[in-house]
């Protein structure tokens, strides 16, 4: 029984390495977006998890995050593209 909850818990959040890696950022990224609230997430003692709703979301729409490359272009986050 404790098993079955523990199990169900652990699917309804991914970490932001894995965020990270299905967008093609560096973990360090997406928790920067965390802390900025640009993503909506958790911190589960001192580690940050994000709902599975949301990493759907951020897959499906991309994350905007508009920022300064220092070569006087933009960048955003956004999908893979097929």
């Amino acid at each position: 029984m404790i098993a079955d909850y523990v199990d169900r818990v652990d699917h309804m959040w991914v970490t932001p390495n894995v965020v990270a890696a299905e967008i093609g950022v560096h973990p360090e990224t997406v928790r920067r977006w965390l802390k900025q609230g640009k993503i909506k997430g958790v911190k589960f003692g001192r580690q940050w998890r994000v709902a599975v709703e949301e990493f759907e979301r951020i897959v499906r729409e991309g994350v905007d995050d508009e920022f300064d490359d220092g070569k006087g272009g933009v960048m955003v986050a956004a999908p893979h593209l097929q």
